[in-house]
C-alpha cells in the first residue's frame, strides 16, 4: 500500500510537471517568435538633464556657441543599416524673428538656436567628425526668418524616410550620419557631440527645444524601407525634446576641496570658487555685485582671490565676512562690485571670485 500511495503521488507530480513543462514550452516559443519577429530597434536619446553633467546643458548664454550631447544604441537583437539620428532645433525662436536694434542694421534675424557641426567621441583615437546636413538647404537667417512661409515640411536627405513635419516654419532639421554601414546590437552605444550657437537676438529666459530620434536608413544592406525609433514618426512632434534657457549671464559656484565632502574644524580649510559669465556682447548695469552668504556654522578665513579676466573692467570692492569666527545668524556674507562702469561680456568666463 505504501508503495502504490508513493506511485500514484509520482505519476500526479509527473502529470503537473508535464503540465507546468508544456506552458513554459509555449511561453517560450512564443516569446520566442516575438522576440526574432523584433529585429532591429533604432534609439537615440538624451540623458536627463538632472545628472551633472546633463547631456543638454540647461542654461546657455546669448551669441554664445555651446555643445550638447545625443546618444545612439540598437536595442533590438538584429543587425540595422545605416544608422543615423535626426535633430530638429528651434532655431527660429519664440518671437518668430528679431529686428536687429543696432544702426544701420535692420534685417529680420532669427532669436534661436543654429546648428553647427557634429562629431563623434569617447572613441579611441579622439573625436571623429560625422556627415551632417542641415535643412533647408542654404538655410539662413533672412530667408528662413522673415517670412512666416518658410519651409515646416522639409524632404528627408534620405528620400525613402520621406517627409518631414517640423514644428513651425524656420526650425532646423540637421541629420547626422553615423560612420557605420550596419549596426549590432552588440555594439555600445554611440556619443556624438553637437556644436550649436544661440542667437544672438535670443530672448533671454524662453526655453527653446531641440528634439530626437534615432533611424535606420534601409532593412537591408542597402536598400528596402527605413526603420524609425518606435513609437516616432515624421512628426517632430512624437521625438523626444529637451529644453534650453538662454540667459544675459550665469553664475557658478564650485566646491574646490578634494572630496565632494570634508571633516569640520580648523585642520580641513577647502576653498570655493564663484565664476561670473556674461554673455558675449551683452552689457550689465552698475553696479555689479555679486553676494555670497555662509551656511551657520562656517568660518571664513579670507585668502580672497578676486580675477578680471577682461582688463577693461574698473578695480572691485570688496566686503568680507569676519576672518575667524564661526557663523551665526544674522548670516555673515561676502560682497564683491564693480561700481565704475557698465561691464561687458567676452568670451569665456569674466571674473571669477
Amino acid at each position: 500500500m505504501t508503495f502504490l500511495r508513493n506511485a500514484g503521488l509520482l505519476r500526479s507530480a509527473q502529470r503537473a510537471l508535464l503540465f507546468v513543462l508544456s506552458t513554459l514550452a509555449g511561453v517560450g516559443l512564443t516569446g520566442g517568435a516575438a522576440s526574432l519577429a523584433q529585429g532591429p530597434v533604432p534609439e537615440a536619446y538624451f540623458k536627463p538633464q538632472t545628472l551633472i553633467p546633463p547631456d543638454v546643458p540647461i542654461e546657455v548664454l546669448i551669441g554664445e556657441t555651446f555643445k550638447f550631447k545625443v546618444r545612439f544604441r540598437n536595442t533590438g537583437n538584429a543587425i540595422g543599416y545605416g544608422p543615423f539620428i535626426d535633430l530638429a532645433i528651434d532655431s527660429r525662436g519664440v518671437d518668430a524673428n528679431a529686428v536687429s536694434p543696432i544702426p544701420p542694421s535692420s534685417a529680420l534675424d532669427c532669436d534661436g538656436i543654429d546648428f553647427g557641426s557634429a562629431r563623434m567621441v569617447d572613441v579611441i583615437g579622439g573625436p571623429l567628425a560625422l556627415t551632417s546636413t542641415k535643412l533647408p538647404t542654404g538655410w539662413d537667417a533672412v530667408t528662413n526668418c522673415s517670412t512666416p512661409t518658410s519651409n515646416s515640411t522639409p524632404t528627408h536627405p534620405y528620400a525613402n524616410v520621406g517627409t518631414v513635419t517640423l514644428p513651425a516654419s524656420g526650425w532646423q532639421l540637421a541629420t547626422i550620419e553615423l560612420p557605420f554601414g550596419s549596426f549590432d546590437p552588440s555594439q555600445p552605444e554611440i556619443v556624438v557631440e553637437v556644436t550649436a550657437k544661440v542667437h544672438r537676438y535670443a530672448d533671454p529666459n524662453v526655453p527653446l527645444r531641440i528634439c530626437e530620434r534615432g533611424g535606420f536608413r534601409w532593412t537591408a544592406e542597402t536598400s528596402g524601407s527605413p526603420i524609425l525609433e518606435p513609437n516616432t514618426t515624421n512628426n517632430v512632434g512624437t521625438w523626444t525634446c529637451q529644453e534650453v534657457t538662454p540667459r544675459v549671464f550665469m553664475i557658478k559656484k564650485e566646491y574646490l576641496g578634494p572630496e565632494d565632502e570634508t571633516a569640520t574644524g580648523p585642520n580641513f580649510k577647502h576653498k570655493y570658487k564663484i565664476t561670473l559669465d556674461i554673455a558675449d556682447g551683452q552689457t550689465i548695469g552698475k553696479p555689479l555685485t555679486i553676494k555670497d552668504c555662509l551656511p551657520d556654522g562656517m568660518v571664513y578665513e579670507g585668502d580672497l582671490v578676486v580675477t578680471n579676466v577682461i582688463p577693461a573692467w574698473p578695480l572691485h570692492t570688496a566686503t568680507e565676512p569676519p576672518i575667524g569666527s564661526v557663523n551665526v545668524p544674522p548670516q555673515s556674507c561676502l560682497e564683491v562690485s564693480w561700481i565704475g562702469i557698465v561691464v561687458a561680456g567676452g568670451p569665456g568666463p569674466d571674473a571669477t571670485v
